[in-house]
């Protein structure tokens, strides 16, 4: 497996999106769930992973509307387009088949995206902030 350095991940929402990080939520509505409680929104955010020093791209199909309550959008990598209340980043997340974690025995941040692993140093932001959780 090839390891990379993650100088950062970042998540930059604007205010107002309402995709926030997981913790604060206790009812959590699955990516693509028509649940009665989740309603009905138009909202974006700004989303961007640097992985030594370069943005990754997401313009790619195997990325792109894959859930219809979140997703990317018109082969554009760093505007999320959400369009149900309650979706979560980590919600996000898996319609594009990234999730992350943090090794417990080196501190490195582990990022699988897709088919890649990157495990390093590394950080993730959400609001210029660094989240407990997403």
């Amino acid at each position: 497996m090839e390891t990379y350095e993650i100088a950062s991940v970042v998540l930059l929402a604007s205010v107002g999106t309402g995709l926030v990080a997981s913790a604060g939520l206790s009812h959590p509505v699955e990516t693509d769930s028509h649940s009665e409680t989740a309603e009905e929104t138009h909202e974006h955010a700004l989303f961007h992973v640097v992985i030594n020093g370069s943005e990754k791209d997401f313009t790619d199909r195997k990325f792109q509307l894959n859930a219809r309550s979140v997703h990317l959008e018109n082969n554009k990598s760093g505007i999320v387009h959400k369009h149900r209340t309650g979706v979560e980043w980590k919600d996000f997340l898996e319609t594009i088949n990234t999730s992350y974690r943090r090794s417990n025995s080196t501190g490195n941040l582990c990022l699988k995206i897709y088919r890649e692993t990157h495990c390093r140093s590394g950080t993730i932001y959400l609001n210029g902030e660094e989240p407990d959780n997403l």
